[in-house]
């Protein structure tokens, strides 16, 4: 018998498993435990279940579309490979694929990546921006072939002609659309902040067909724009991370149009409304200031001396034509006039007799 060193014996065993069809590709049920991230990205964490234990790893590659925040005692289905480790005489299984046991597993991601960006804040109504009423540019994130794009561009062209709309095309499903539609919504941010609106879109479709909505590299780029962003994903029901995140929620596509730009017909009659009530305010205060002008008027007239002086008085004038007030003012062999409603009569003062005297 042929004596053999460690590593030439761990080394055949690794020969071995790795020939092996049956170890190249495997699927494992067990709870996590024991599990830890590197600083490059890597996951390690052991598997087991009531009678054993297995390693296992993943990969930086792999662990960056993870839908799911691994923790310990979560029951889960690994799919991956046997490897030898041969420095270290251990084999793991290296897992490209993983989902949590049982039926409802991107339910289950769902929920844990909501309550996880609920406590770092990223849905407080606080950080919320404003929509402008009345955008001037509008920058549309979403697929350049889908069926939402069309439906989008009928109903801005139907609502308001004046919006400038620039199209920015992204993939909207499967392994790197988070990653790409993040990238885009950062590129507007940086080379064309002068749009007033994002648009963010896609149809409708499964729950993992929309997943790329659900991911927290695009939760974060929403959270993170300086440009307010109207999220319109899916149907009515459908409802993702990002609708969550962004500033806005559209139910559709469609709706999301209608929310983004205001239709010129509405505005336009509102503007007639406010030109008929305004005229019609302005009538009533030009009518209450003629009443009080011919109040006034009536007042005024009233206090006119020739008016006294038409119901049967005179009015006396000095020989500077003032008005003569009192006795005071007069004295014996002075003259001054009567003004009567037909003419004058100057008269010559013979006498004066006071009040206090009569």
């Amino acid at each position: 018998m042929r004596t053999m060193r460690v590593v030439d014996l761990n080394n055949y065993i690794k020969r071995v498993t790795d020939s092996d069809p049956i170890l190249s590709d495997v699927c494992v049920q067990g709870e996590i435990s024991n599990i830890s991230k590197s600083k490059t990205g890597h996951i390690y964490f052991s598997l087991k279940d009531e009678e054993s234990v297995v390693r296992c790893a993943i990969w930086a590659s792999v662990a960056r579309n993870l839908r799911y925040e691994l923790k310990d005692g979560m029951n889960v289905i690994v799919q991956g490979n046997v490897n030898l480790y041969v420095k270290g005489g251990y084999y793991s299984v290296n897992i490209y694929g993983l989902e949590i046991e049982g039926e409802g597993s991107l339910a289950a991601a769902f929920e844990a990546m909501k309550e996880k960006l609920k406590m770092q804040g990223l849905f407080d109504y606080q950080y919320k921006k404003r929509i402008p009423e009345f955008p001037s540019n509008l920058a549309i994130i979403t697929s350049e072939h889908g069926a939402a794009l069309k439906d989008i561009l009928e109903i801005i062209k139907q609502r308001n002609n004046f919006v400038n709309i620039m199209i920015f095309p992204v993939i909207v499903q499967g392994d790197g659309a988070a990653a790409d539609i993040a990238r885009t919504i950062a590129l507007v941010n940086e080379e064309f902040e002068y749009f007033d609106t994002i648009l963010l879109s896609r149809g409708g479709g499964s729950m993992e067909d929309l997943w790329a909505f659900n991911e927290e590299i695009l939760a974060h780029a929403i959270f993170s724009s300086k440009i307010p962003i109207i999220s319109a994903v899916g149907h009515e029901v459908d409802v993702t991370i990002s609708d969550m995140v962004a500033d806005l929620r559209a139910t559709t596509p469609t709706n999301g149009a209608a929310l983004a730009v205001p239709d010129i017909s509405e505005i336009m009659n509102h503007v007639y409304d406010m030109r008929e009530r305004a005229k019609r305010a302005v009538s009533a205060i030009v009518d209450r200031d003629r009443q009080t002008l011919e109040y006034w008027k009536a007042r005024l007239n009233g206090l006119n001396p020739r008016k006294i002086i038409e119901r049967g008085y005179g009015a006396l004038l000095d020989e500077n034509r003032d008005f003569i007030s009192s006795v005071e003012k007069l004295n014996v062999g002075d003259l001054f006039s009567i003004m009567m409603q037909d003419g004058e009569i100057e008269v010559e003062i013979k006498k004066i007799k006071k009040v206090s005297e009569a």
